[in-house]
């Protein structure tokens, strides 16, 4: 039997829904509690890094994108292994 690809669009779409799905649940609520406001000054502070703002953008756009390429290789490997 053949192997069978996975469609170009399809994967697209997985990284997207990965990448957005993690973003939505990572992003500080607005208006962000003391709990939050407290870890994310205290996470800048660990760093360095004084502003807090700043700090809390980079730290959601480096976690999204780490968490979207494993759950990209996790589900792409699943769905092959399915397939064949």
């Amino acid at each position: 039997m053949a192997k069978q690809k996975i469609p170009a669009g399809f994967r697209i779409l997985i990284g997207i829904l990965l990448f957005a799905a993690t973003y939505l649940l990572i992003v500080p609520s607005a208006p962000a509690s003391k709990a939050q406001v407290s870890f994310w000054t205290w996470a800048s502070h660990l760093f360095g890094e004084q502003d807090v703002e700043g700090f809390i953008g980079i730290s959601v756009l480096v976690i999204c994108g780490l968490v979207t390429v494993v759950g990209y290789w996790v589900v792409v490997k699943a769905i092959h292994t399915t397939l064949n």
